[in-house]
């Protein structure tokens, strides 16, 4: 179309065609679909000089151009999101004992430490050594028993540790007297999206290993996403064999 600026909007329903019949990994089918709950019609198929009428042949003519043109566009988005992707992918690996640094999201710094200024507090806790991996891209780390979050991370959020592993740059904070450790969750019950300050808040009901059904508690989605996987969610995959 950059070849014919001027005729754009005459392409632009077969662009609309094509991104809305085409297969999305989002929603893990077509946009027509999730709409008419119906596989999307595909079109019928032309070959040049099909039509006796010179200007009907014409039109599929330029549709059948069009349409590879789209394709041949798409084609190339995608690998360079895929280009894109990879440049900023981690192929980082970590074996047991290692000694990594831990980077902790911002909800759980406050999770496990309170601060007048959270800019300033630590990027990096640790170092911790790695008790054993999950899945592909987890992996578990030796934290205090005080310690109030949970012990598995997103290798994203490790960092290796150079050089002696006693020279600590932060220690994780104590839990506060009278507390217990935080219990590991076992699967999720249910889902659901509450209003918030910051907007719609995606939360699932958790199970808590060791503790009773009725004890369940309700917590954000985002506490999970770089943890083990439950029940589908979060990022963590098992590897292939």
């Amino acid at each position: 179309m950059s070849s014919e600026p001027r005729r754009w909007t005459q392409f632009l329903p077969l662009a609309e065609f094509w991104y809305n019949t085409s297969f999305h990994s989002a929603i893990v089918m077509s946009p027509f679909e999730a709409l008419y709950g119906r596989k999307p019609p595909s079109l019928v198929g032309y070959s040049f000089g099909s039509s006796k009428f010179n200007s009907l042949d014409s039109a599929f003519s330029t549709r059948q151009t069009i349409l590879q043109l789209l394709k041949g566009n798409l084609r190339r988005a995608q690998q360079r999101m895929a280009q894109q992707f990879n440049s900023k992918r981690l192929d980082r690996e970590f074996n047991k004992g290692d000694w990594v640094f831990l980077k902790l999201q911002p909800y759980r710094q406050i999770s496990v430490q309170r601060r007048s200024s959270q800019k300033l507090a630590p990027r990096y806790f640790g170092p911790f050594r790695i008790l054993r991996r999950i899945g592909v891209v987890a992996y578990e780390l030796e934290l205090p028993q005080a310690a109030r979050i949970h012990p598995i991370f997103h290798v994203s959020l490790l960092k290796p540790c150079h050089g002696s592993p006693r020279d600590q740059i932060c220690s994780l904070p104590a839990l506060p007297l009278g507390l217990e450790s935080p219990a590991t969750p076992a699967q999720i019950l249910a889902r659901r999206i509450v209003p918030s300050a910051l907007g719609p808040r995606r939360e699932v009901l958790i199970p808590w290993e060791d503790h009773d059904a009725s004890e369940a508690t309700w917590e954000p989605l985002d506490d999970f996403v770089d943890k083990v996987l439950l029940d589908g969610w979060g990022n963590v995959r098992e590897e292939q064999k």
